[in-house]
């Protein structure tokens, strides 16, 4: 193993969670859900119906609202979901009498941990339902991040030692539903068919046919068994679907910024953990070690060939292996150094905050400079008064006080002066703007000084500083993918658009007779056009809908949506204004009459 080679992640990336009813000593009562929570249940999902889409609900899970789905999923009735947690509710009767089943995706996992989820599902439960629960561990994935490892060369059938019974290299990373595991049996079965058509049509070339192909993703057994791993290129994967907001989580634990990382993901399902008596969610959270030291030593092991032995059993562990064994080391956690963790933090501060980081960045570098320029006047007032005035006496050190205290107080106006003036340039400019200042003023401050702007700005423990960096890279990540796609579809809108539907007072700016240069703002005052025409015809507002998009991505609550439509107001339709318009002419002729 090298210093190249290293763990930059690590622990649980899906995690499902069964809810029965239960007594005081935790131990399940077979209860059934109550009556007034199925009817609140049956009207949510009668209202999707009507709406033929999600609605939201009043029920809020970690500070979200939660949406019902107008169908349920499987053997359970009703789906609540936002866009981190999924809630499949049920009657109870069946399935052990499980009446929630609580999806936790990835990004919740790393932003809050495992512990903190569970709790926001049992506050829901609880206000809900206003009882006690029996937490049973349904599914759990756990998974290892690794650099410095290349698993794109190895020989799946000769390099691993393992007790699966299927092994599968393929050259691309595994699909959405394949990491959350939200497979039917019926696609799991379609998805070993395609992969297994792929091998035998050619499509795929297996590893063992040449040394030199590429392999993304290796599969140690399939998606029924009760224990399989998946080996594939994770930086591949969260390129692939805009998952940005696992750069910082690595960037923290050492990551280059640009080299590779392979993930090694093994996921253990009910009827396994049922083998080693691992029944509730908080008993398997406190035994992750435990599941992973059995995963990686007696269940699959990269093995090192440089040592050959008749029993292939008996082959040495492979040393990038024997990393990823340490992974879930007993009471072994990833330490961010201080330098990164000090890049992440002003990371943050200076796109959250960019204002107050230059006024305290001036304010810094303000107090320091006075306390140098008053050092500096002091030794040479010393000197002047010492020889204007000899020998020594009372009013020399009075003239000494007077003068340092007079020029001080200048030297702090007049830097105070200056610090007040760049910050008040700044208020109004661009955000953009002001970050770049920003940065460009942190970058000025010494090691010291930018630790005590950051104590200022920035005080949360890193852990609470890490999960709003993915919150937000995975806000811009989509964004940047929405743009990208709305920017698509207004080129191919523009594309089919009659050349004389280009705003007229914007043909100046044509090149050629007949307004046939089409530009962006052209394009974009056409469009705009176009959408309030469309929204217009559907009877929905640009506001109410950007807010019902807030609504649904966790950036407002029910509540907030409510008081903002109380404050605000909304839009009224096409027939509501029609009949103002008629009640202010009935008005206006009353009027006329009157007269």
């Amino acid at each position: 193993m090298t210093d190249k080679e290293k763990i930059v992640h690590f622990g649980p990336d899906t995690f499902l969670v069964n809810w029965k009813f239960a007594n005081e000593h935790d131990i399940p009562t077979g209860d059934s859900l109550p009556d007034h929570v199925i009817e609140l249940l049956e009207a949510y999902q009668d209202e999707a119906k009507k709406a033929h889409e999600s609605v939201p609900t009043d029920l809020e899970c970690d500070g979200r609202t939660l949406y019902m789905r107008s169908h349920g999923s499987g053997t359970f009735s009703w789906l609540l979901y936002t866009d981190e947690i999924t809630l499949d509710m049920g009657h109870g009767r069946l399935q052990g009498h499980v009446f929630c089943q609580a999806r936790f995706s990835s990004i919740l996992l790393n932003k809050i941990g495992p512990e903190a989820c569970i709790l926001a599902v049992e506050e829901v439960l609880a206000g809900l339902l206003g009882a006690t629960f029996h937490q049973q561990a349904s599914e759990i994935h756990l998974c290892a991040d690794v650099v410095g490892v290349d698993f794109s060369q190895v020989d799946p059938h000769h390099d691993f030692v393992s007790r699966v019974v299927r092994i599968r290299e393929r050259p691309t990373v595994p699909e959405d539903n394949e990491l959350s595991e939200s497979l039917s049996p019926g696609e799991i079965e379609k998805l070993e068919t395609l992969l297994q058509h792929q091998r035998e049509e050619g499509i795929v070339d297996p590893l063992i046919t040449s040394n030199h192909r590429k392999i993304a993703t290796l599969d140690f057994g399939s998606h029924g068994s009760q224990i399989s791993c998946q080996i594939y290129n994770k930086l591949a994967e969260v390129k692939k679907r805009k998952k940005d907001w696992y750069f910082p989580i690595w960037l923290a634990r050492g990551w280059d910024g640009t080299s590779v990382v392979w993930r090694i993901e093994f996921r253990f399902k009910r009827k396994f953990l049922q083998r080693f008596d691992l029944n509730g969610a908080y008993d398997v959270i406190e035994q992750f070690h435990l599941l992973w030291k059995y995963a990686t030593e007696q269940w699959l092991r990269y093995v090192d060939h440089s040592q050959p032995s008749t029993n292939v059993s008996r082959y040495p562990t492979h040393a990038a292996w024997s990393l990823i064994q340490s992974a879930y080391t007993a009471g072994e956690k990833l330490v961010c150094d201080a330098q990164t963790e000090q890049a992440l933090r002003v990371d943050m501060v200076t796109h959250d905050k960019p204002l107050p980081v230059i006024e305290q960045a001036q304010s810094i570098m303000l107090h320091d400079a006075l306390w140098h320029e008053v050092e500096g006047a002091q030794t040479n007032i010393e000197g002047l008064v010492l020889t204007l005035l000899a020998p020594a006496t009372f009013y020399r050190w009075v003239l000494l006080f007077v003068l340092l205290s007079t020029i001080e107080k200048m030297i702090y106006t007049k830097m105070s002066e200056d610090a007040r003036a760049i910050t008040a340039s700044m208020q109004g400019q661009p955000v953009e703007l002001l970050r770049e200042f920003a940065s460009e003023q942190i970058a000025l401050l010494s090691d010291g000084q930018r630790g005590e702007l950051l104590d200022g700005l920035c005080p949360q423990p890193f852990r609470e500083v890490r999960s709003e960096l993915i919150e937000r890279q995975k806000r811009m990540a989509k964004q940047k993918a929405c743009v990208a796609a709305a920017l698509g579809n207004l080129r191919t809108a523009v594309a089919l658009m009659p050349l004389e539907e280009l705003p007229g007072h914007l043909a100046h700016t044509c090149r050629t007779p007949g307004r046939t240069y089409v530009d962006l703002l052209s394009s974009m005052i056409w469009f705009v056009g176009k959408a309030y025409t469309y929204d217009k015809e559907k009877g929905r507002f640009f506001v109410e809908e950007v807010n019902k998009k807030r609504l649904a991505f966790g950036m407002l609550t029910a509540v907030d949506y409510e008081r903002e439509k109380r404050s605000y107001g909304v839009e009224l339709a096409a027939d509501d204004w029609s009949t103002i318009d008629r009640e202010l002419d009935a008005l206006r002729l009353k009027s006329v009459i009157s007269a």
